[in-house]
């Protein structure tokens, strides 16, 4: 009958940077689900450049990265923390964790955009399915567009105007003019109300006056006032005028 050992399996005990790649792909992988302080062990050991290519896969796995992001984020502050207290303390250890802390940084960084990569190409896949275009691509390719091409992009905004049949204006400077326009175009509809209508009728320090009201009492919001600003009606009135 073979002996048994009472000796920590190797997942089951914190290995050194060096060790973690002498285990093989199965026992690595169990290494990483074990404990937290392992998947840190296992994310300073690829960043310094000691993982085996399979690990590196196996770390950096679509489902594991927000994982190793928090494992690299904590290994950052401990190391930050170990440097500072190194150097008070002139301890010859210094450079070599300035070195593991800077590999971390560099390693996070690239987790980030691997991250982003992976959120956008879920967010492509679901605009397929749903058969529409992701907006946020949209928006930017708009952007980048009118910014190289602004001449055309001008044009092309007249022309679009036109076929809608809305009157030709200069881009609205901020939200509260794109408000007014819209309400003078009739595009908003909200209902006019008598505290409205008197609201209307004030002088530019009254009207300062309740909104300087309307701001303290945070508890008893003038309704009138919230539809005027809703509607648009007198926005650049309340703008203009500032409490």
């Amino acid at each position: 009958m073979p002996a048994t050992s009472d000796a920590p399996q190797p997942q089951h005990r914190r290995l050194r940077l060096r060790e973690v790649a002498d285990l093989d792909d199965t026992a690595f992988s169990d290494y990483l689900q074990d404990r937290f302080d392992h998947l840190v062990t296992a994310a300073i050991a690829d960043a310094a450049g000691y993982l085996r290519p399979a690990q590196h896969d196996l770390l950096h796995a679509p489902g594991r990265l927000h994982d190793l992001r928090d494992a690299l984020t904590f290994a950052e502050g401990d190391l930050q923390v170990a440097v500072e207290r190194m150097t008070y303390r002139r301890d010859p250890r210094t450079a070599r964790t300035s070195r593991q802390l800077r590999q971390v940084r560099t390693a996070l960084h690239q987790v980030h955009r691997e991250a982003a990569a992976l959120r956008r190409a879920e967010s492509r896949t679901r605009d397929a399915a749903a058969g529409t275009a992701s907006t946020d691509t949209v928006t930017t390719a708009r952007g980048w567009l009118a910014h190289a091409y602004p001449a055309r992009f001008t044009q092309l905004l007249a022309q679009a105007q036109a076929a809608a049949r809305l009157p030709a204006r200069p881009l609205a400077k901020d939200i509260f003019d794109t408000i007014e326009e819209g309400w003078a175009d009739g595009h908003l509809t909200a209902p006019s109300t008598p505290g409205v209508e008197q609201l209307l009728a004030r002088g530019v320090v009254a009207f300062r006056s309740a909104v300087a009201d309307d701001a303290r009492d945070q508890n008893d919001r003038d309704p009138a006032l919230a539809t005027r600003c809703c509607s648009g009606a007198g926005t650049r009135h309340w703008t203009n005028s500032p409490p």
